[in-house]
């Protein structure tokens, strides 16, 4: 059984925001989401955002580290079993803003991380969950398979400036994983116009919510089948992640 935490642990949270509203977030988005500067215990040092799951209660931490002294340290640390985690969709139960959001507009943003959640947070995008990486958790696939709205968009991170942009061959492992679920048309593909949202300005993410929301309003059918391919050929993507079938038609 996974690990339950007392509500009343995030009493040892200290609502230090500098460091998240100095890259301009506004405190206001930060208190919602319930997180703070832990300063003992195993997130010592680490800005921490608490893991709701669907009966409300802590299953788990994810800590930004905030030591600029402890170099080795890696940058996030995650407490509990990440591949059940559906964030932010729990915190503050009833009064979610995420569940309201994503009810009002039919479609959901999955993001490759908090950094990414904040900044859209900020802009004033709401309907977005956090996937912790570029891999989708079944336990993700299963609840956006029951949320039952219109479209999916992968905007994981825009690593363009690499070799390989892992973000966006993860966006394609991800679409070929839901088309056993959700038809082509369900599904869209929109990467941040920089290396991720953080990196981009509040008028930038206007503009490319603006493309984004033109694209789901179009109904032109999403088929990313040539890249796929490309990226089989070139031992990126597992062949048999990819079913024929899905693009045949």
């Amino acid at each position: 059984m996974e690990k339950i935490y007392p509500e009343s642990i995030l009493n040892r949270l200290l609502p230090h925001y500098k460091f998240y509203n100095d890259k301009g977030i506004s405190s206001e988005v930060l208190s919602y989401l319930r997180s703070g500067l832990a300063t003992e215990g195993a997130m010592y040092q680490r800005y921490v955002f608490p893991i709701y799951n669907s009966d409300s209660c802590i299953h788990g931490f994810s800590g930004r580290n905030m030591s600029k002294t402890s170099v080795d340290r890696p940058k996030w640390k995650h407490m509990g079993k990440k591949s059940t985690w559906i964030y932010p969709y729990y915190v503050n139960g009833a009064n979610n803003e995420v569940q309201q959001s994503i009810e009002e507009k039919d479609y959901v943003i999955l993001v490759e991380s908090i950094g990414d959640l904040l900044s859209l947070h900020e802009a004033g995008i709401k309907n977005v969950l956090v996937t912790f990486g570029t891999s989708l958790s079944s336990s993700m696939i299963c609840f956006l398979v029951s949320l039952s709205c219109k479209k999916i968009v992968l905007s994981l991170n825009n690593d363009s400036d690499k070799s390989t942009n892992r973000g966006f061959v993860g966006a394609l492992k991800s679409y070929l994983k839901l088309l056993n679920y959700f038809s082509k048309n369900s599904i869209t593909i929109h990467l941040p116009t920089k290396n991720d949202f953080g990196d981009m300005s509040l008028s930038s993410i206007g503009d490319w919510l603006q493309a984004l929301e033109s694209n789901l309003n179009s109904n032109k059918s999403n088929c990313y089948k040539d890249k796929i391919l490309s990226y089989i050929d070139s031992g990126e993507i597992s062949k048999s992640l990819y079913k024929k079938k899905f693009f045949d038609g």
